[in-house]
């Protein structure tokens, strides 16, 4: 098995982290202290965004070298598989990319192959990330788990006596969007699962019952770090009534919103009382739509002397950078959505292989043309004040905001922006007794807002 060049990994685990934290806007992490330290791991993680996926991983497990696995087809694009063999990725070969009998029995041969190399991994006190639903998608609930983790896990517990426990830990990766730049992401990190020689002895005597009960642990570790729901629309209806509810006297944390918008999902999904307020949310999210706005453009309120004063001091130093990186920027957003037209869940992975690719180019034309007309030093030091401006653009958006502002503006002259708030108002009156009623531990946390709290005790005494 090849090993890992360490100072190309830490190089480009770097450079993951840069680019992860540049499209993404808030990126936090919680429950990093449930990896162990000094112990084999493998991070089963959901498989929402494609490649982007596995970038968080080097980018937040900081203190442990980590072994990814992937798809064949993967290894032969250009870029994305040079990438891929400097980190030492395992490949895979999954049952939907073969066919025939001969090509079945090269695709065991192979996939046997890469279950020892991660044991391997393992033997040698190393991490190793799958994703064990075996494919990347789009759907609001966790996929059939696929059992290769399992295999590797007791593969490495037969080949090395000494080794007594592997550590699974599920890592949920929640966005908030995962397609849109400077959108938020919360990492969750859950409790460790051991699998140890109890668990191989119970393997070896009946193979499939261990690996189906297994998969079952990890489906259930999963969805209690992920937020999920049988369908999209109820995490959207769940994340309108988390904005129409909570406490907006301080900021929450990410995994407060996330709690919150699990348990509405829970609640609409379960609870027949919630069903008329979900249907409500459904209609007015569709709604919201139809007019081509999103929800927090109805209920802003701006301080337009603040946002100017912000403007006037950020413009003049993000502006060129705007300016120089917005065409790239542009054309990135526009091939990746084109070059993942039908599927979803690898649109972000694409803009950011573009711009991997494109930005490297056009800096070096921008170099060679202001070396051509001026000089060589002046034009490496035009291209790092570019970068700088470019970094803070990215960071602080003026531009974004103040075009952001006046669209929004625009789209509230010609909408009825009192009757939608008159909807708000009738569903937050709606929310009020299913707060009171099955939120009492996170009121008590103060996550929701005063007057919800007050309506939900006034529904509880008078029933």
């Amino acid at each position: 098995m090849a090993k890992v060049n360490m100072i190309a990994y830490t190089l480009l685990r770097w450079f993951f982290e840069f680019c992860i934290h540049m499209f993404y806007g808030n990126v936090s992490a919680r429950g990093t202290e449930n990896i162990p330290k000094d112990r084999p791991v493998i991070f089963v993680v959901n498989h929402y965004n494609g490649l982007v996926d596995a970038l968080f991983l080097y980018s937040e497990v900081s203190n442990r070298l980590i072994r990814g696995v992937a798809k064949q087809e993967l290894f032969n694009l250009p870029v994305v598989g040079f990438f891929m063999k400097l980190l030492g990725i395992i490949p895979i070969i999954r049952p939907c990319d073969v066919n025939g009998k001969d090509l079945e029995e090269q695709r065991k041969l192979s996939n046997l192959a890469a279950i020892n190399a991660m044991a391997e991994v393992l033997i040698d006190g190393h991490c190793i990330v799958i994703f064990p639903e075996g494919t990347s998608h789009n759907n609001s609930d966790i996929l059939t788990i696929k059992t290769g983790f399992a295999r590797a896990a007791f593969t490495c517990l037969e080949k090395c006596e000494n080794l007594d426990k592997i550590y699974l830990v599920p890592v949920g990766l929640n966005y908030d969007s995962k397609n849109e730049f400077r959108s938020d992401v919360y990492v969750q990190f859950g409790k460790e699962i051991p699998i140890d020689r109890n668990d191989l002895q119970e393997y070896q005597q009946d193979s499939g019952k261990t690996l189906h009960r297994l998969a079952d642990v990890v489906k259930d570790a999963l969805r209690n770090v992920t937020v999920v729901a049988k369908e999209p629309d109820t995490i959207l209806a769940a994340q309108v009534a988390r904005s129409l509810v909570r406490n907006r006297s301080f900021p929450l944390t990410q995994e407060e919103y996330l709690l919150i918008t699990q348990r509405f999902i829970d609640l609409f999904e379960n609870e027949p009382e919630a069903k008329p307020v979900y249907e409500t949310l459904k209609q007015f999210n569709a709604h919201i739509r139809l007019l081509n706005m999103k929800y927090y453009e109805i209920s802003m309120k701006y301080s337009f002397v603040r946002k100017i004063i912000t403007l006037l001091f950020t413009l003049p130093i993000c502006l060129p950078g705007s300016l120089y990186h917005g065409p790239i920027g542009l054309l990135c957003s526009h091939l990746g959505k084109k070059l993942a037209a039908g599927y979803k869940d690898q649109e972000a992975h694409y803009k950011l292989m573009i711009v991997i690719s494109l930005l490297p180019i056009y800096y070096l034309i921008t170099i060679g043309i202001l070396t051509y007309l001026f000089s060589f030093y002046f034009a490496l030091y035009c291209a790092l004040l570019l970068a700088i401006s470019g970094i803070l653009a990215v960071r602080i958006r003026p531009v974004a905001v103040s075009l952001q502002i006046m669209k929004s503006l625009g789209k509230l002259l010609v909408i009825n922006r009192e009757e939608i708030l008159k909807v708000q108002r009738q569903i937050r009156n709606d929310l009020a007794p299913l707060v009171g009623k099955h939120c009492q531990d996170l009121i008590k946390l103060n996550l929701f807002d005063t007057e919800i709290v007050a309506k939900s005790e006034s529904s509880i005494k008078q029933n």
